[in-house]
């Protein structure tokens, strides 16, 4: 799952699917009532893998943000 507890609120989350299609097809009238885009994303261990690498793209955004405001902080 990614979009956090603001958007899980309101159903408006995106849901990663890893596993064989045909139980993807099956689960996805109950998960289309928790989120709003679904995405199989391949095999069993793809969308966990997938989660990693949108929290790591996070992460990264937010420490390059902090390091921009240190760095316009310290100008004069």
């Amino acid at each position: 799952m990614s979009g956090g507890c603001h958007r899980a609120a309101t159903g408006n989350i995106s849901i990663f699917v890893g596993g064989k299609r045909e139980g993807f097809e099956k689960a996805l009238p109950v998960l289309s009532c928790l989120g709003r885009r679904i995405l199989h994303v391949g095999d069993f261990g793809s969308a966990s893998i997938l989660k990693v690498i949108t929290n790591y793209l996070a992460t990264v955004h937010l420490v390059s943000l902090g390091e921009a405001w240190t760095i316009a902080k310290n100008q004069d």
